[in-house]
């Protein structure tokens, strides 16, 4: 799709002005939730790049294309709040080393999408707009936390928008609205120009309709950052395209046990089923340690939100509050500027730190070389992403269920593998999308993308 929309551009046949204006109108308006502000300044990008196509100098792999960021990257002179009454009003002085990389593929950067605050949640309830409204259902939750940036590329606001994935952010969501959501390998993008939350967990991904597309964006973004000691140049070896009938496909015992008493069970197994009929061998694969990947990632996460979090203190960052001393300007700073689940996570982060215990870095170990013995046994995983379809606005949720929907998607944030999210289909009672992850091992995404773009065409 966005391959043809830029031959579009380059052959004339339309300018880049217009067809980024045509996206910019249905931002403006946005009905979901999605939408927190729409730039101004796409109008001179696209300008540039029509400027360059007119004088036929080369244009970049991404000319043309509208893309939204979430409420958590920097584009320098734009606001980026996190979707937090914290950061209200605050302009990126810096852009993000992955933004300056659409960019520089003369991309148009039109819109920031609302979100979880902070990135903490798992349905789109926290959003800075009220719950963030499933693409399909205005009674159903988007799903988070990246829920404005899936809304986005579910309803063609744009053809590509950047979340962050700590626990599966980009792939419920993506999951939710039936379109593509990726998290990398850890390392694969810089976070350099992302507000922190889950340092040695978070990823920024990508959201769009098709694997091809997703694929090429992020090779886009992917790469080493001088700014960001966390980031690689990705090792990328020759994959050959192969057959399903030659792929062994993995099925974590643990994970398809947790989910037996899913009513969506069946769904997915025809799934599995299809995928024998093609020829491709379905292999037992247990890891254990797997089953306390939720009990892990809130043990670890939150004293990561913690410890970054402590810099909205209303001196150096956050809305200043009028106090008589340090001690109540910090407390006022951040009992009016955060959210409930921002203070409920990083109470239970300082809660972890004062606690001498290193166990959960010690799991997270065991489930990473889990992973590493998984992929010697097969080539890829095969998860389902979510429990089933997108909760229903306005029907309590208990914290500790907004955290079990992770459950499917936290275990690769533990183990730094890539995983996409891919449609599979709806839901016959609700009409509502199901999705399906892959998972490869670190480094692997070229083999990742082929087996799932082959999934898409079995499952059609």
């Amino acid at each position: 799709m966005i391959k043809e929309y830029i031959e579009q551009i380059k052959s004339k046949k339309t300018t880049t002005e217009s067809a980024v204006k045509v996206f910019v109108d249905r931002c403006k308006a946005d009905t979901k939730g999605a939408i927190l502000q729409v730039f101004d300044s796409w109008v001179q990008q696209a300008k540039a790049v029509d400027a360059k196509i007119a004088k036929g100098l080369p244009v970049g792999r991404l000319a043309g294309v509208p893309i939204i960021l979430k409420d958590n990257i920097m584009f320098k002179g734009h606001r980026a709040g996190a979707s937090s009454k914290i950061m209200d009003g605050f302009i990126a002085p810096y852009t993000a080393t992955f933004v300056e990389k659409l960019i520089a593929e003369d991309a148009i950067i039109i819109a920031r999408a609302d979100m979880d605050e902070f990135a903490m949640g798992g349905v789109g309830r926290y959003a800075y707009n009220g719950p963030t409204k499933n693409a399909h259902s205005d009674q159903h939750h988007a799903g988070g936390s990246s829920s404005g940036s899936a809304v986005s590329v579910a309803l063609d606001y744009c053809l590509a928008a950047l979340g962050s994935d700590t626990a599966g952010s980009v792939r419920y969501p993506a999951a939710l609205n039936g379109i593509v959501g990726v998290k990398p390998t850890y390392g694969s993008v810089s976070r350099y120009g992302a507000v922190a939350f889950g340092s040695n967990l978070e990823q920024i991904g990508v959201f769009t309709k098709s694997v091809p597309d997703n694929q090429l964006v992020l090779d886009v973004i992917s790469g080493k950052c001088p700014f960001d000691a966390t980031s690689f140049a990705p090792i990328v070896g020759a994959v050959p395209h192969r057959p399903l009938s030659e792929l062994r496909i993995g099925k974590i015992k643990e994970l398809w046990e947790a989910f037996a008493d899913s009513p969506f069970l069946g769904h997915y197994e025809d799934i599995l089923n299809k995928l024998r009929d093609s020829g491709a061998k379905i292999v037992d694969i247990s890891i254990p340690d797997i089953v306390k990947s939720i009990n892990c990632y809130y043990a670890l996460a939150p004293t990561q939100a913690a410890s970054n979090l402590s810099r909205f203190d209303g001196v150096r960052f956050g809305t200043m509050t009028d106090s008589e001393n340090l001690n109540e300007l910090y407390h006022k700073t951040r009992t009016v500027g955060f959210g409930t689940e921002v203070k409920r996570r990083v109470l239970l982060g300082n809660l972890m730190l004062s606690t001498k215990t290193d166990r959960p870095s010690n799991v997270k170990q065991r489930i990473a070389d889990g992973h590493t013995a998984a992929f010697k046994k097969c080539d890829v995983l095969i998860i389902p992403t979510g429990a089933g379809v997108a909760p229903q606005i306005g029907v309590p949720i208990s914290p500790i269920d907004d955290y079990l929907v992770d459950l499917f998607t936290v275990p690769a944030n533990l183990s730094g593998s890539p995983a996409v999210s891919i449609p599979c289909g709806v839901d016959t009672n609700s009409g509502l999308p199901l999705g399906i992850q892959i998972v490869a091992d670190v480094w692997n995404e070229t083999l990742m993308y082929d087996v799932a773009a082959k999934l898409q065409e079995v499952i059609k």
